[in-house]
């Protein structure tokens, strides 16, 4: 039986067009997830133009599981959403950490379905000085937060 690499994408609030969103996802901080897999048949097929994808049932189940996982974590990609100093790393870590162990636990299949690897794609913040700087205050004031 065949394996094929099977790559997913999605930002965290479930668009899977990344690519076409690329720009809004860098002006807003949309992040978001490019996700391997290691696949082996029957559970992938070919699209029209030849590019592998997962059988239905699995683009299905795979839909389901990334519907879910988004609805948990979305409100971290709204800019209203602001965390200080390296809390967003620690933050992105939790998160990338619960879409490891959500995937293992409810999408990945033992020989027929193995995550590969996760990449970061838009934009991820790891930093954001403390409330109240100087600076920072005197900006908002004359420019709006």
């Amino acid at each position: 039986m065949s394996v094929k690499i099977i790559i997913e994408q999605f930002d965290i609030f479930n668009e899977t067009d990344v690519r076409t969103n690329y720009l809004y996802n860098t002006i807003h901080g949309s992040p978001g997830f490019q996700i391997r897999f290691y696949v082996k048949s029957p559970c992938f097929s070919e699209d029209m133009d030849g590019k592998k994808q997962f059988s239905r049932k699995y683009r299905k189940k795979f839909k389901e599981f990334r519907t879910n996982f988004c609805k948990k974590y979305e409100k971290f990609g709204y800019p209203d959403y602001k965390s200080n100093g390296l809390e967003p790393l620690a933050l992105t870590t939790t998160i990338v950490e619960e879409l490891v162990k959500d995937l293992k636990n409810e999408f990945v299949i033992e020989e027929a379905i193995e995550l590969y690897n996760i990449e970061l794609i838009g934009v991820w913040e790891t930093y954001n000085s403390p409330k109240g700087m100087p600076l920072a205050t005197k900006f908002n004031r004359e420019y709006g937060d």
